[in-house]
């Protein structure tokens, strides 16, 4: 089975992409063609990554094929942002390889019980760890280092967060983040 990547993965198109993904009979074999993709936004990188790599899991007997994902800009994108080794595309950056900066948060898949091994060794609750990375996290999407904006978001992450690890049953929680001055206005 053909599957043709949308040529812009925003928040929209990347739902209803991963609607029609789940929606898929049972092949033996899925070819994704990444050929049009031309705008990728970091949450899709994250819900698309995540997407695949559950889709991969619940089909453990197909053969899965990738092609066309380093023609473009947006596909070099997403391998830097560890988009491809997410859902197991021997491609690009793996999560959390790139380092980021001010301006942006590849994609970073943690571990709830390394936070907890964390707040362990600290000798800290893993709220704290959680407060610490949600501050780290609004301080790249603002590009500010305090004030109400910085305590806003810290808070609406942090809970965010706390919500997935003690209520989800999830083992990891994933991140990415890019600051775009111009989607701002």
């Amino acid at each position: 089975m053909y599957i043709e990547i949308p040529f812009n993965l925003n928040l929209k198109s990347a739902v209803a992409f991963v609607s029609y993904l789940l929606s898929l009979p049972d092949e033996k074999e899925y070819v994704f063609d990444f050929i049009n993709l031309r705008w990728i936004e970091p949450f899709s990188l994250l819900y698309l990554s995540f997407s695949i790599n559950h889709f991969v899991v619940m089909h453990p007997n197909a053969r899965l094929e990738a092609k066309n994902y380093n023609n473009t800009d947006a596909s070099n994108y997403a391998g830097h942002m560890g988009f491809f080794k997410a859902f197991r595309l021997d491609v690009g950056k793996k999560p959390g390889e790139a380092l980021g900066n001010k301006n942006y948060l590849p994609i970073q898949i943690f571990d709830l019980d390394v936070w907890q091994e964390e707040a362990k060794l600290e000798r800290k609750y893993v709220g704290e760890i959680i407060e610490k990375r949600s501050r780290e996290f609004a301080q790249v999407l603002t590009r500010q280092s305090n004030g109400d904006l910085i305590d806003t978001l810290e808070f609406v992450l942090r809970e965010i967060i706390r919500n997935v690890a003690e209520h989800s049953g999830a083992q990891q929680v994933g991140f990415c983040a890019q600051y775009w001055p111009n989607k701002c206005s």
